[in-house]
């Protein structure tokens, strides 16, 4: 929790920022908070997703596109479901460019 705060607390004091993150999922899984974390942060600038040890590929998202393109913050939705057998499964993170 400890470096959730830091991280907020650097974004909020630093003019313009970028995020590296492994994973579409690791940074959030929920559409709407990330939405919010861009929109209440304007010197969050960019985001890269760090995807090298699953497909080979970095993904750079810039801040006016997340806001802007509805479809640019689907590739975060990144949950785990439930399937018939009640077995947890891992919704594949897409790669929308």
């Amino acid at each position: 929790m400890n470096f959730l705060l830091g991280m907020l607390r650097h974004i909020k004091n630093n003019n313009k920022v970028c995020l590296v993150v492994l994973d579409h999922a690791g940074l959030s899984t929920n559409r709407e908070d990330l939405e919010q974390l861009v929109s209440d942060n304007e010197s969050l600038q960019k985001i890269i997703v760090d995807t090298l040890p699953f497909n080979n590929k970095v993904k750079i998202y810039e801040r006016h596109k997340l806001l802007d393109e509805q479809q640019t913050l689907k590739a975060f939705e990144c949950r785990n479901k439930k399937n018939k057998n009640q077995s947890n499964e891992r919704l594949k993170c897409q790669d929308f460019d």
